[in-house]
């Protein structure tokens, strides 16, 4: 909806002279979404309590943005191995969670990016870490420093991975920064936007939820109302 729409930061040019990046928006279930008030003003996504997703938010695009997704809904990240801010190198992989992962591509230059990676990290991962859901960042275009202070100062907690100039990003995507995906257990693309707003959160907070019911119906240990109930 109008109310929560900001206004659009310009695309900035990638490194090494390739395509460009920036943020846009895109529609999902319909309606058209991006980077919110809260990113601009400061303010939080909603907290009150919802039902469990009984289905996944269907993702909706114009053609211009399904055009810079080279993968999508029911594909598989391509691996990689990448350096951490940590000065490791970590295999993509090896970091998903045993339930389904969110995948946030970020800058820490952009805020929308910044609110994506605090809000996600710790108002949707956090609360079912302990029932197998896991975040991945990956940071594209800032040096391994401003990387690390900008997740530090956040208090994003495991691997920050780095991808300097864009090499792993462009494998995704040709455009637009922040990008979330989230995959389930396999590694499978479940749902993805290209921007953060409140539609964004909501969107992804009924994703885990309804991934974590799902669990019951896919062979895996069920879990407890309380479980499912901690990211509602």
């Amino acid at each position: 909806t109008e109310a929560e729409r900001a206004p659009t930061k310009a695309a900035s040019p990638a490194a090494g002279g390739r395509e460009h990046r920036g943020r846009a928006s895109s529609s999902s279930e319909g309606s058209a979404t991006s980077a919110g008030a809260a990113a601009a003003s400061g303010s939080k996504s909603p907290t009150s309590a919802q039902p469990v997703a009984a289905r996944l938010p269907r993702v909706v695009m114009s053609e211009e943005h399904r055009a810079s997704c080279r993968v999508f809904v029911g594909d598989r990240l391509p691996e990689a191995t990448l350096a951490g801010a940590d000065g490791e190198s970590h295999e993509l992989s090896g970091l998903f969670g045993s339930r389904g992962t969110v995948v946030v591509f970020w800058e820490s230059d952009n805020p929308y990016s910044v609110a994506a990676l605090d809000e996600i990290a710790h108002r949707i991962v956090q609360p079912a870490k302990e029932q197998g859901i896991s975040l991945v960042s990956i940071n594209v275009g800032d040096s391994p420093e401003v990387a690390a202070r900008t997740a530090e100062s956040l208090g994003i907690e495991g691997a920050v991975l780095l991808d300097p100039d864009g090499e792993y990003f462009h494998r995704v995507a040709t455009a637009y920064l922040p990008r979330i995906y989230f995959l389930e257990a396999d590694g499978k693309i479940a749902w993805l936007d290209i921007e953060y707003s409140r539609t964004t959160f909501r969107q992804l907070r009924q994703v885990v939820q309804y991934e974590l019911s799902e669990g019951r119906t896919a062979g895996l240990t069920p879990l407890p109302e309380a479980a499912v109930a901690a990211v509602r």
